[in-house]
C-alpha cells in the first residue's frame, strides 16, 4: 500500500495566479484610462497554494468571483481589493459578479497541466501571448484554404475566437513582415514549379 505523496511527489503547479493593476490615466491622454499587463505571481500545486500565494500580494475580504470553465482552462476564480460581508442575494454590488470597475484584482486559473499553465493564454494574458507570436504563426491563425472547414483541421480552425482575434491585432500592427512573409512564400512556390 502506498503512502501519502511526498511534497516533491505532487504534480507541479497547474494553478497560475495573475495580479490585474488598476488602470492608469497618463499624460497626455489624461482622459484616457490605460490598463497595464497583469503580473505573473506563480504557480501553485493546488487551490490552497495558490489562493495562499494571491491573499499574500492581495488580501482577501470578500467571497469573490468565479468564472465558467472553458476550452484548455478548468476553472477561473478570483477577488478585488473592495471589503464586502457575505450575502444572501447577488446583485451589482457584491463580489460574484466579477472585479469592480477601476479596481485592482487577483486571478486563478486552473489549467490542465503545467505546460499550458506556463504559456501565456490569450484570453488571460493578450499582450504576453502576442509578444510570443510570429509571422508564420499569425498567417497560419488568419487564414485557411478552405473557409467552410478542413480535416483535420488547420491552425485557423483549431484555434479559439480570441487567438485568431489577437493574430488579426498582431496582424494590423506589423503589416511589412507580413507582407514580406507572404512575398518570400509565394516567391518559394513560384521556384518549385516545374518550368513548361
Amino acid at each position: 500500500m502506498a503512502g501519502p505523496m511526498s511534497r516533491a511527489d505532487q504534480p507541479r503547479g497547474r494553478f497560475l495566479v495573475l495580479y490585474y493593476p488598476a488602470p492608469r490615466r497618463r499624460w497626455p491622454g489624461f482622459w484616457r484610462q490605460t490598463w497595464p499587463p497583469p503580473t505573473r505571481l506563480g504557480l501553485g500545486r493546488d487551490q490552497e497554494e495558490a489562493e495562499h500565494l494571491a491573499a499574500r500580494f492581495l488580501s482577501r475580504r470578500q467571497r469573490g468571483f468565479r468564472w465558467p470553465a472553458a476550452a484548455g482552462l478548468e476553472a477561473v476564480w478570483g477577488w478585488d481589493d473592495r471589503e464586502i460581508g457575505w450575502h444572501g442575494e447577488c446583485d451589482t454590488t457584491c463580489g460574484c459578479a466579477g472585479p469592480g470597475p477601476d479596481r485592482e484584482f487577483v486571478l486563478i486559473a486552473e489549467f490542465e497541466d503545467e505546460a499550458a499553465a506556463r504559456r501565456p493564454d490569450v484570453r488571460l494574458e493578450r499582450e504576453a501571448w502576442l509578444t510570443r507570436l510570429t509571422v508564420e504563426q499569425a498567417v497560419a491563425l488568419t487564414w485557411c484554404r478552405s473557409p467552410a472547414g478542413c480535416f483535420p483541421p488547420c491552425a485557423h480552425h483549431a484555434a479559439l475566437v480570441e487567438e485568431v482575434d489577437a493574430a488579426w491585432q498582431w496582424r494590423a500592427r506589423h503589416q511589412r513582415e507580413v507582407r514580406a512573409h507572404l512575398r518570400s512564400r509565394l516567391a518559394a512556390v513560384a521556384a518549385e514549379r516545374p518550368a513548361w
